[in-house]
């Protein structure tokens, strides 16, 4: 009982510790595009992914308008806007497709693909995460919905470092649970780790030679990731090593992106990283790039008494990063400049007016075009302006809107928009009284304790079914049937929580994946001239870009895989030409492929020029396959049998 309390003390004071949410907010933007990319491709893929014949047996209806509302989910969330929402409907999509669609079901389940295992906890986590307090438009919106012409509403732009720490600890748990299969792995141990799965041509998407082809700098690269995955979760706490294991871990998952077809899974671990750096950089950084001691470039006067005006003075402010455009009281200030003092007041009040940096007077609707040319999510906008025909649709709508201000004024008591009098001030948690000795901050403190405590034993209940407990088992004379019951308990668990936790073991770039996988199969439609390669092995031999992420997976390891099967292959490949011959109108009523393959080494020493040597080897013919006035056929050799 007394270390429960001692934990939940310690949980409950890093809760109460508050930190900037800006290296938050930049994880929100960042992780939003990378799901956004993930997400839209698979969208791209719909038909190769679900349909049983890609365009000839379509899947259901439902999966397109589906696929679209998750997208516009992952936007609003990108942009911090209706943030709460969009982050419950996306974790029901990522539930939906990647907890139960790409893992249980027959449709879509041969492209399960690890991302899925980051993109559910992440995406179970953001629902609970105060991701917009910064750089998002709902925060813009409370700022406007709270202010008003005596007061201008600050909203709360802090959050509780345990945000932070629970980013720190899904990466850990990540590696810790990868190091129980790495430690067991003789390429891992060997070094080659990273060099054996980058110098194969169907695994890679560049020839990076000229760092592969360093002996001991590659293996150092190898030993480098084993060290960083063992240690992390240990050592990233102390703040002499943050920086070391940011820069190691920022950098082997970019390393990850050009060298391997997977760059969402690779730019979602940086994403990660991106809300792990430490805030103070990032402000340390915008001070440097935006706040320097050069002077505004535009003087805006405007109607301080114009509710109107003082939300156009918050919205433009909002997004003037580099601060060009300094506001000023029309009423206070317009006298004290000698460009503006013999203008009538009234005058002043009707027609918006500013001064540049070159003591040029702007009014009307030329005063806008230089604001929206001096903010950059304004200047489309402002840039359009210039064309004749549109400035002068936006100078009777402008006229329109001074009009109504002179006919029927601007104040507080007139404008028809709402307007908060009152000081909004924001709830207290620990003053919500849920029970009598009882409140929703107390709540809050203990789920977040609970839920990393079950986190982290769960973890350790998965690593029970890994390789190397496994082999500690056996060495500890446990019996078969006993690990039998282990990893089907451990796997039982996974099952049960995986399709809304993500919860998983994480056995990534295994020995068995790349072992004996010593052929590249690509395929070519012949249009009467040349061969065409369909994008999925180009011509060289890499993988090529209908070969990237779940569908890489799906090729490499179930239609083509390392112990090549004919049936197997030309089952799989039909999917591939249907969708490909659909993007290129081919038909396919009386069409050949021919499917081409060239040998490539694995062996488990290091060994130069192992990559070009694979894309300089010629292609050989392996059979074709294709329709004969609709009908199927294939005649593909064993290419298993074909090696010397």
């Amino acid at each position: 009982m007394k270390i429960m309390t001692s934990y939940y003390n310690f949980i409950k004071k890093l809760y109460e510790k508050e930190e900037s949410g800006l290296a938050l907010a930049l994880f929100r933007i960042v992780y939003g595009l990378v799901v956004l990319a993930e997400v839209w491709q698979i969208f791209y893929f719909r038909h190769l992914i679900f349909d049983p014949i890609p365009y000839v047996q379509t899947a259901s209806f439902m999966i397109h308008p589906m696929l679209i509302i998750w997208i516009i989910s992952i936007v609003f969330i990108t942009v911090g806007l209706f943030t709460r929402k969009a982050t419950i409907v996306n974790y029901l999509f990522t539930v939906l497709f990647m907890g139960f669609t790409f893992q249980f079901t027959g449709l879509g389940n041969e492209f399960d693909y690890h991302i899925d295992k980051e993109f559910i906890p992440v995406a179970f986590l953001l629902m609970f995460m105060p991701i917009s307090r910064r750089l998002s438009f709902d925060r813009l919106i409370e700022k406007i919905k709270y202010s008003n012409t005596k007061q201008e509403y600050n909203p709360k732009t802090t959050v509780s470092s345990l945000n932070y720490i629970i980013l720190i600890i899904a990466a850990g748990l990540i590696y810790f649970d990868s190091i129980f299969y790495k430690l067991y792995s003789p390429m891992w141990l060997g070094g080659l780790g990273v060099w054996l799965p980058a110098s194969l041509p169907w695994a890679t998407w560049l020839d990076l030679s000229f760092i592969l082809n360093q002996e001991h700098l590659i293996k150092f690269l190898g030993y480098l990731t084993l060290f960083f995955q063992i240690t992390y979760i240990f050592f990233v706490w102390f703040k002499k090593f943050k920086v070391f294991y940011l820069l190691v871990g920022i950098g082997l998952h970019i390393g990850i992106a050009l060298a391997f077809p997977i760059p969402w899974f690779a730019l979602a671990m940086v994403a990660l990283y991106i809300g792990i750096i430490p805030s103070s950089f990032y402000s340390n950084l915008y001070e440097k790039i935006f706040k320097s001691k050069k002077k505004p470039t535009l003087k805006f006067y405007f109607d301080e008494n114009c509710p109107l005006c003082n939300r156009l003075r918050i919205i433009v402010q909002y997004f003037d990063n580099s601060r060009n455009i300094e506001f000023l009281s029309t009423q206070q200030e317009a006298h004290k400049n000698d460009l503006l003092k013999n203008i009538p007041l009234q005058q002043l009040l009707d027609n918006v007016y500013s001064v540049d940096n070159k003591n040029n007077v702007f009014s009307g609707i030329e005063t806008y075009v230089k604001v929206l040319n001096k903010v950059w999510i304004f200047k489309p906008i402002g840039i359009l302006l210039y064309i004749p025909f549109i400035k002068s649709i936006g100078s009777k709508i402008y006229g329109y809107i001074a009009q109504h201000r002179i006919t029927y004024g601007c104040t507080e008591d007139s404008c028809s928009m709402p307007i908060h009098n009152t000081v909004y001030i924001e709830q207290d948690d620990s003053k919500i009284k849920i029970l009598q000795n009882l409140d929703l901050k107390t709540i809050k403190i203990f789920f977040i304790a609970f839920f990393i405590a079950w986190l982290s034993i769960s973890q350790l209940l998965m690593i029970q079914s890994s390789l190397l407990m496994n082999h500690i088992y056996s060495k500890l004379n446990i019996s078969n049937e006993t690990l039998r019951y282990i990893n089907g308990g451990a796997n039982l668990y996974k099952n049960i929580f995986y399709p809304f936790t993500g919860l998983s073991q994480h056995a990534v770039f295994m020995d068995y994946h790349f072992q004996n996988y010593n052929h590249t199969v690509a395929i070519t439609y012949f249009d009467g001239k040349e061969d065409i390669f369909l994008p999925i092995i180009d011509e060289k031999g890499h993988a090529s870009w209908y070969d990237s992420g779940r569908q890489w997976v799906n090729y490499s390891f179930r239609v083509s895989n390392k112990d090549f099967n004919s049936k197997q292959y030309s089952h799989g490949i039909k999917k591939y030409i249907y969708f490909w011959a659909y993007k290129n109108n081919i038909d396919l009523n009386n069409a050949t492929f021919k499917v081409k393959y060239k040998y490539n080494e694995v062996p488990y020493k290091w060994e130069k020029d192992l990559l070009k040597k694979g894309l300089n080897k010629p292609w050989q013919e392996a059979g074709t396959l294709g329709w004969k006035n609709g009908e199927f056929f294939a005649n593909i050799i064993e290419i298993e049998n074909q090696k010397d």
